[in-house]
């Protein structure tokens, strides 16, 4: 088992932009609302940066923005980990387009953001981190994966970890293929075991074992639109103030076990 504090959070998806405005949805106090996402403000870059971001970078870099300023630290000291299950699918079109054109007109700028870990070398920009970074892909369980990854790091290093995991809506065609419906980012901010931190403790079950799902049916559809909205059961708990044990989905149809001791 592994354990870690958490620090801050944050999301970002239709109807639910700002933990403020998720925590309302999350506790049953406002109807959850399919409003469009509003315009991203990624204030934490510079504007020469900040005009190359795509709609997934933002997406991404949003939430640990977020994280990050209510937490009140700075993220010059912070490891991170970016966790998507497609990395930018909007991005990979517009190459795959582009070269089936005559004079094969990549874009220089498409070519810089197409890597699977661009949004983590724009967070260590905006922070001046040298921290390490990890980006990882594993499809549908890409936030397990994630927050397997990050509170291991916790574990073994002590040292903060920034999670970010994200994916946004993939373009026609490949949207004919890809099931993901709605935008969605949640960023956590972990860090060692400190008293008066709620705690996360997480340890993995191999055998099949089936996902807490959301009582709320809009909100169980929002789970299953997207890899990153996996994470609803344990928001739900944050927003309730609930002491919980949850089962995320993981690898190979099994479980990772997840203990929230939560503290107000």
């Amino acid at each position: 088992m592994i354990s870690a504090s958490l620090y801050s959070v944050a999301v970002c998806t239709p109807g639910m932009v700002g933990w403020e405005a998720a925590k309302a949805v999350l506790r049953g106090d406002e109807p959850w609302a399919d409003q469009p996402l509003p315009p991203l403000k990624i204030e934490m870059l510079a504007a020469n940066e900040r005009r190359r971001l795509t709609p997934t970078i933002k997406l991404a870099l949003y939430t640990a923005q977020e994280a990050l300023r209510a937490s009140g630290l700075e993220g010059e000291d912070i490891s991170a980990v970016f966790a998507s299950s497609n990395g930018d699918l909007d991005v990979a079109d517009r190459i795959c387009s582009a070269l089936t054109e005559e004079a094969r007109p990549v874009s220089p700028t498409q070519f810089h953001n197409s890597v699977h870990n661009a949004p983590a070398g724009y967070w260590s920009i905006a922070t001046g981190s040298q921290e390490p970074s990890s980006s990882i892909s594993a499809g549908d369980v890409s936030f397990s994966a994630g927050l397997l990854e990050a509170m291991s790091q916790v574990e073994v290093e002590q040292e903060m970890v920034m999670l970010a995991c994200y994916d946004s809506l993939p373009p026609f065609p490949l949207s004919e293929v890809e099931s993901i419906t709605t935008p969605f980012a949640v960023a956590l901010l972990l860090g060692p075991l400190q008293k008066g931190l709620s705690k996360l403790a997480l340890q993995n079950r191999e055998y099949e074992q089936v996902a807490t799902t959301m009582a709320c049916p809009a909100l169980e559809q929002i789970r299953l639109a997207n890899p990153a909205a996996r994470s609803l059961p344990l928001l739900e708990s944050l927003a309730m103030g609930r002491t919980q044990s949850l089962l995320l989905p993981s690898v190979n149809g099994g479980c990772l076990a997840l203990d929230l001791d939560y503290v107000d």
